[in-house]
């Protein structure tokens, strides 16, 4: 039940957070003859594993909003630059560290944020450890 629930809401959200982005003409595609607007999402986990997270609420997005197409396009973090870069998407679903730099670069504006349940408790914040052996001198950066 956790999880059917914790879908429903995120669909609500992001169906919620499009209409807001077509009223207000925040987005390229509003006006236009565009009927596929593309979702990149972070493909952490992996391509299939992002289809069949994602996929669901594309497809929801597509019944709700009439005459647009959405589409997800897993993305690799390599990729992600590249297809914010080329604007090959028309939104960005990625951890905060991701949207800093993407910010930084390219210009792009948050819209949301969405809240991870871990261990029954919801958390916005995103973290990673690099590990080192002691004598590894030339690691002095990420």
């Amino acid at each position: 039940m956790g999880k059917i629930l914790q879908n429903c809401i995120k669909l609500k959200i992001l169906t919620m957070m499009f209409v807001f982005a077509l009223i207000t003409g925040m987005t390229n595609f509003a006006g236009a003859d565009v009927s596929d607007i593309k979702i990149g999402v972070l493909a952490n986990r992996g391509t299939e594993h992002c289809m069949e997270e994602w996929k669901p609420t594309a497809d929801y997005l597509t019944q709700m909003i009439q005459g647009k197409t959405f589409v997800i396009v897993p993305l690799d973090f390599e990729q992600i630059y590249d297809a914010v870069k080329k604007a090959d998407i028309d939104f960005i679903l990625a951890s905060p560290a991701f949207y800093v730099e993407l910010e930084a670069l390219y210009k792009v504006n948050r819209i949301a944020t969405l809240k991870n349940k871990v261990f029954n408790k919801a958390y916005t914040e995103y973290g990673s450890v690099v590990f080192a052996k002691k004598n590894r001198d030339d690691i002095q950066e990420y």
